[in-house]
């Protein structure tokens, strides 16, 4: 009985992706089917036939592609056939009988291209990419694109694609698309060419796929195909027993196949015009010739066919043609979400969009480094789940890798008097309760504890309830941290007599441990830490999840992106124009921007910078000043702790003679 329910319960799991009622419902029937065979067969049977049933179709198209690559070497006289999947994998134009196998592929890829007119400028969807997606760059660079995607449920997505702008990569079938598959990175009219380079016949819903084509290309955009066509006008009952075996061998559904005739009655039936079918098999198929026998070649022709969506009359609907243009000044992560959130809009195949940088490159990642095979954060790029929402709505939503890892942290250095004290935040939730009770002690414990939790119930009115009060004020009322000198200061936190030496001694850890997390946090010195308004730093503090047992028993929260920050800046600037080493200066109420006229400008620099950035901005932004803080990349443990058991993903470093804590 016990494996019957587990069995069910993998089957409703393996077959329910979640995405829709209808998957639900499937799963539901497949389980009800399963639920029936269960008294006729064992369980393992019934597990084991669902997993074929699921499987045998990938499995077979993956058969399909590594007999492809292995004939493809052969032809290639290449001495080791093995599973190379890092070069060109299509039947390749044979130009010439001593074309080499990847030339041969280019020349397809060309070929397709050409048809397609690819133009600068142009957004192409790439569908079926394949596992390296080398069309991708050849297309993007040959034809200077605007932009290029390219989608493959096994396409391979690393960090070295992160050099290539406006360049994309997903993980997903075609299928996937048919099926009404929602996804942020394959918005309506964002494309107006696509493109399948030899792999539409591999497609059970090849109708479909050119209905999908035409929702979402804009009027006058085109699709381009190459595709094997039966070569005479049988229909399909009269098409031999051994034709449909060897296609279907072969991954094609012979179904699915159609004549030239019938592919013209398709796409006009769509709605398509301007059908073009332009014969190449002889090119094509002479490449394959010692491992396809004539009577299979001489029913078959290849053929690339190109199809236009039809020009909106001029008493439609469809949206001007005149877009607008947006620039964005700053490239950080306030002007790359601008500018990410604009391009994206459903108004976005109207707009322009472009991003101009003062530095090299792109402010978000632009001081990150590699040491070895390893890429460095420049500075350390993380978000807590709790606080950083948009944030982590984006990274979400753009599909981009992360981890959400949990952390640990060293605090130490000096006590004021001499003497030296060392705090750890371990990982483990039981850790932190022994040292809480037996290092920090039961009534600090309390204090702090109780301090802390009175700031869910601040932030209900947070603008009254702290109207005027200053961080270092909320804390002093809680938990008494300056001397009594201090108590004749009205804002106790810009108390000139007041010193970090005095806070160093207050014998409560707790406090130790987070005036200096906020400290590293916010890259400020102490005094300015105490200073700050405390309706900007209570709802920090409750976003980290510190109001709850002081975050003590708190889940992994931090999240990181995959591999650095450089995949998250990428995918936001995709599609985008980003100009580099381009200082604004001045700019007016005309918006022109070196020559260009733009329809609207945002300004997402730092404030200190917008008043020159903008001539007519107002004064206070001259106001704001930044704490400067310097970031050094090195090697040296001699600025940890001897004892290397000490050592933890954080080492916060606190001395009396120091204005602020120092990071490593």
């Amino acid at each position: 009985m016990c494996c019957s329910v587990l069995t069910l319960y993998a089957i409703y799991h393996d077959t329910n992706n979640g995405s829709s009622d209808s998957s639900t419902l499937r799963a539901m029937r497949t389980c009800s089917v399963s639920a029936l065979l269960m008294p006729i067969l064992s369980p393992a049977a019934v597990l084991s036939f669902h997993l074929c049933i699921v499987r045998l179709p990938a499995t077979h198209r993956h058969m399909v592609g590594k007999a492809q690559r292995q004939m493809a070497q052969r032809r290639s006289a290449k001495k080791d056939c093995h599973d190379d999947i890092d070069g060109w994998c299509n039947l390749g134009l044979w130009t010439n009988a001593s074309d080499d196998y990847d030339i041969a592929c280019e020349n397809l890829a060309l070929e397709i291209a050409n048809q397609a007119d690819l133009k600068p400028g142009d957004g192409v969807l790439s569908c079926g990419c394949g596992v390296t997606g080398k069309e991708l760059s050849l297309y993007h660079s040959r034809f200077n694109l605007g932009h290029i995607t390219g989608i493959d449920p096994s396409v391979q997505i690393n960090s070295n694609s992160y050099d290539e702008q406006n360049i994309r990569k997903v993980q997903a079938s075609v299928d996937d698309l048919i099926s009404g598959m929602e996804h942020v990175l394959l918005r309506p009219y964002m494309f107006n060419k696509i493109v399948a380079l030899d792999n539409i016949y591999h497609y059970q819903r090849k109708l479909e796929f050119f209905q999908y084509c035409m929702k979402i290309l804009p009027h006058e955009g085109k699709v381009a195909v190459t595709d094997i066509i039966f070569k005479n006008n049988a229909t399909y009952q009269h098409r031999s027993l051994l034709l449909k075996i060897a296609l279907s061998a072969m991954g094609v559904k012979s179904s699915s196949v159609w004549t030239e005739t019938e592919y013209v009655k398709h796409l006009e039936s769509i709605g398509y015009c301007n059908i073009i079918v332009k014969r190449i098999g002889s090119q094509v198929f002479a490449g394959w010739k010692e491992f396809l026998p004539n009577s299979i070649l001489r029913h078959l022709d290849y053929c690339v066919i190109t199809a236009s969506k039809r020009k909106m009359s001029q008493s439609g609907t469809e949206r001007s043609t005149t877009k607008k243009r947006v620039a964005v000044i700053g490239s950080g992560m306030a002007g790359l979400a601008a500018a990410h959130a604009i391009y994206s809009s459903a108004q976005s195949n109207n707009i322009e969009v472009t991003i101009y940088e003062a530095g090299a490159q792109p402010g978000l990642a632009g001081n990150s480094m590699k040491v070895g095979n390893h890429i460095v954060d420049v500075p350390a790029r993380m978000a807590n789940m709790g606080y950083y929402h948009e944030y982590i709505k984006l990274v979400k939503k753009l599909g981009v890798s992360y981890q959400v890892v949990n952390t640990d942290c060293l605090y130490h250095g000096g006590d004021g008097m001499g003497g030296y004290v060392k705090y750890i935040y371990e990982r483990s939730a039981w850790s932190n309760c022994v040292f809480a009770v037996l290092v920090g002690g039961l009534g600090n414990l309390w204090n702090i504890f109780r301090a802390f939790s009175t700031i869910p119930h601040l932030l209900k009115d947070i603008s009254s309830s702290c109207q005027g009060l200053s961080f270092g004020d909320w804390l002093h009322g809680h938990l008494n941290i300056y001397p009594p000198s201090s108590a004749k200061c009205k804002d106790y936190s810009k108390h000139q007599g007041w010193q970090f030496s005095y806070f160093a001694k207050h014998d409560n850890a707790f406090l130790y441990m987070a005036i200096g997390s906020f400290g590293w946090m916010l890259s400020c010195t102490y005094r300015q830490l105490l200073a700050c308004p405390a309706d900007i730093l209570l709802p920090y503090i409750d976003g980290l999840g510190l109001t709850k047992c002081l975050g003590m028993f708190k889940k992994a929260d931090i999240v990181r992106i995959e591999p650095s920050i450089k995949a998250l800046e990428h995918a936001i600037l995709y599609g985008i124009d980003f100009r580099a080493n381009a200082r604004i200066t001045n700019l007016d109420e005309r918006k022109i921007i070196n020559g260009v006229q733009y329809d609207a400008v945002v300004c997402a620099t730092e404030a200190g910078v917008v008043n020159n950035v903008i001539r007519t901005s107002a004064t206070v932004f001259g106001r704001f000043h930044y704490h400067p803080s310097t970031i050094y990349l090195h090697n040296d443990a001699s600025l940890l702790p001897e004892n290397r058991a000490d050592w933890r993903t954080w080492e916060v470093r606190m001395e009396p003679e120091q204005e602020e804590p120092l990071l490593t």
